[in-house]
């Protein structure tokens, strides 16, 4: 599935992105203590691909 619509995500443990320009960078709250990173990437296409799929949570 290529995702090309508003709000489409790509899910994974490892995702890799391949952009032209990081147009904004801000820290937002992760899970507890945690802090995540959110990023805005701009170039024509911006490309994510997942290296690492999401294991089963036990």
């Amino acid at each position: 599935m290529i995702g090309r619509n508003i709000s489409d995500s790509v899910e994974g443990e490892r995702v890799v992105c391949i952009c032209r320009k990081v147009a904004k960078q801000r820290v937002v709250i992760g899970s507890h203590a945690q802090r995540a990173l959110e990023l805005v990437l701009e170039g024509t296409p911006v490309k994510c691909f997942v290296l690492k799929p999401v294991r089963a949570l036990q």
